[in-house]
């Protein structure tokens, strides 16, 4: 009985780890004052709890922020589109993962 117990709560907290919202938009704006220990960016689309028109705010290390800048400016420039990851319900709108797409 405490096995099925413990295999049931696993099972819940497990699903609600994996809950993910996406949004694939343009860039429509990067803001270079917080770099390398932040970049702020806006995109054209937005998600149920991270509405269009907000500022995200990407935070890593350093490395990682440099590159995230380049990726977005790249992005921005050239007017592709990106997908970014949200956790589900998120409305402080915190990037989980960025990916280029087009």
């Amino acid at each position: 009985m405490k096995r099925m117990l413990v295999l049931a709560m696993l099972l819940l907290v497990a699903n609600r780890a994996y809950a993910l919202e996406h949004v694939v938009a343009k860039v429509t704006l990067v803001e270079a004052t917080y770099v390398p220990a932040a970049v702020a960016f806006i995109l054209s689309k937005g998600t149920v709890s991270c509405p269009a028109g907000k500022f995200l705010f990407w935070e890593r290390s350093a490395e990682n922020n440099k590159a995230v800048y380049a990726m977005l400016m790249a992005a921005l420039i050239g007017g592709n589109k990106i997908q970014v990851v949200f956790n589900d319900g998120d409305t402080g709108c915190v990037p989980q993962y960025l990916h280029l797409v087009e």
